[in-house]
Formats: structure tokens, sequence, C-alpha cells
């Protein structure tokens, strides 16, 4: 048997209302100055945000990460604030860059008019910001720089340098009109791309021989002596002319432009077998560099100065 059906009528609508109404903990809205951002509070003093119910958020937040620096001047540039900042850091690898787009603006200064002794008069102590809106960019190496690198003074048997120098001669050079790199003087007489596959192919051919000995010449070649073993003989003599540097042209960063970059040639024989080994000269600075011309586009398209270092600041409780 069913519940007997009560009739709704005006006065029993109001009543369950009222007393709907009379459980709820009063409360009331409170909006923060010209944001107009609405918050709950209760009796005993909590806060329940309301933010998530507007149509749209009171202030822009976010970590944006983007792959070069065009990215980067892009969303700075469509997103910037006056409280805009930009850092950035580098060390003997890698670099990074990272905007903060509503940082504290900056304080306004009293003009010194040409009195460079005068004392810093602050007209205006600026606004502090949330730093909750953020891009960043972190530079990441090249397939070519990565692979140049990653074999700089590790010490190969003859074939397998041989092999690394065949594949990655595309990236030799001759640099003209380049006195130094890296701080570093450009040696005469580099080799170019063909002259640097044509060691590496003899080399190849040469693996049935006793390597003996090296003698350093004035045009910048190491001569390797060899002994071709030869069933039935004493064996046939010969030399390899081997150069003490060469040059490359790579992009240490993606999106960054290719550099000049100076390498040594060494020659190392024990038991007759030969090995190589190279070494990039002072690749900080090629990175360093690299990362300076980073910077600089980023502040011909921003036209704000990057800081070096970074900042941290309090996230809201």
């Amino acid at each position: 048997m069913s519940a007997p059906t009560i009739p709704a009528t005006a006065d029993a609508v109001t009543a369950i209302a009222e007393l709907a109404k009379a459980g709820v903990a009063r409360h009331h809205y409170l909006h923060n100055g010209d944001t107009q951002k609405p918050v709950l509070v209760w009796p005993d003093k909590t806060i329940t945000p309301l933010e998530h119910l507007m149509a749209q958020p009171v202030s822009k937040r976010g970590h944006a990460k983007v792959g070069d620096a065009f990215a980067f001047a892009t969303y700075v540039n469509a997103h910037r604030t006056p409280g805009l900042v930009i850092f950035g850091e580098v060390d003997e690898t890698s670099g990074c860059f990272c905007a903060i787009l509503d940082g504290h603006t900056p304080c306004k200064l009293k003009p010194r008019e040409g009195d460079k002794d005068a004392p810093i008069e602050v007209l205006d102590a600026g606004e502090p910001g949330w730093a909750e809106h953020k891009v960043e960019l972190t530079l990441k190496p090249t397939p070519e720089w990565s692979r140049w690198i990653g074999k700089s003074g590790k010490l190969m048997p003859q074939e397998e340098f041989a092999i690394f120098l065949e594949e990655n001669a595309a990236d030799v050079i001759v640099p003209e009109g380049v006195t130094q790199v890296a701080g570093y003087p450009v040696p005469a007489n580099l080799p170019n791309a063909a002259q640097l596959t044509s060691v590496a192919l003899t080399l190849q051919t040469k693996v049935d021989v006793k390597f003996s000995s090296s003698i350093n010449r004035q045009n910048g070649q190491q001569q390797v002596s060899f002994i071709e073993q030869v069933t039935g003989s004493h064996g046939a003599e010969g030399t390899i002319g081997i150069p003490e540097n060469f040059a490359i042209a790579v992009a240490p960063f993606r999106g960054s432009a290719p550099q000049v970059v100076l390498a040594r040639l060494r020659y190392r024989a024990a038991g007759g077998k030969a090995s190589f080994v190279f070494e990039i000269i002072r690749p900080h600075k090629i990175v360093e560099h690299a990362w300076k011309l980073v910077a600089k586009d980023i502040n011909a398209a921003t036209g704000e100065d990057v800081l070096l270092g970074r900042i941290q600041l309090a996230e809201r409780s």
C-alpha cells in the first residue's frame, strides 16, 4: 500500500524552504578589491574560494614550456605585463631562460639629472606580483653537437675513429676570415672535409699494419709511420699524414646558428696498434657564446634585458 500523497501548497513550500535555510550556517561574500574574486567567509572565519565557479579566472596562471627563442619571445609578447622579468642561466653543457610574466612591477626612481653621485630616490615602490604565469625555454643540444661532444676526449681504435670521421665529415669546414674561436687562435692549414675523409678512408685500409712512430711536421700534420704486414717478406713501410687540428661548424643548441668549433687530433701507438682521440677546444666557451646569441635574439624580439640567474617567488598559501 503506497503512502498517501500530500498536495503541495504555497505555504508548505515556503515552510520547507525556511527549514532548509535554517540548516545552513550564515555566510557572506567578500570581494577582493577590483579583481572581484568572490569567496565565502563562514562564522568560524574559514574561507571557501569561489573562483572556480566564475566564467573565467581572475588572473592568468600557468607554466608554459617552448622549444626555441622565437616561440619564447612570441609567448612573452602575447602575455606581458608591467611585472615582466626575464632570467637566464648557462653552464658548461646547457642553458635555459625563464620569463615571469606577472612578477613584481619595478619601482620608479627620480632622475639624477646628470649627477652620478646623487642618492637614489624612489618615487614609487611598484606593486607586488604572484609570479604564477611563466614561460620557460630549455636549450637542447643538436644531434651534431651531441655526436662530437660525446666522442671528444675519448680514445678510439683506428677503425672506429675512421668510421666516425667519415660519417661526420659533412660538419668539417675550413673557416674563412676567422682568427680565433673561443679565445683560441685558429691554426693554419686546417684540412677540409675531403682531406679529412681521405685520412679516414686510408686508415680503414690500413687495418693489418704495425704502427710505429709519429713525427710532427711544420705543416700542421703528424706523419704516422707504419709497416704493412706482407707474408714471406719484411713488409712495406709507409707514412700517413694526419692533421693536428681541424674545424667543424655545428649549432650547440636546436634553433641556434652554427658556430665554428676547433678540435685537436692526437695519435697514440701501443703494441703496434693505433688509437686516436680528438678534443673539442674550450667547449664551455662554445656553449656560453651560443647562449649569449639566443639571449641577444630574445632581447631584440622582446625589448627586455635577460638577467643572469633565477628567482623563486613565494606561492599562495
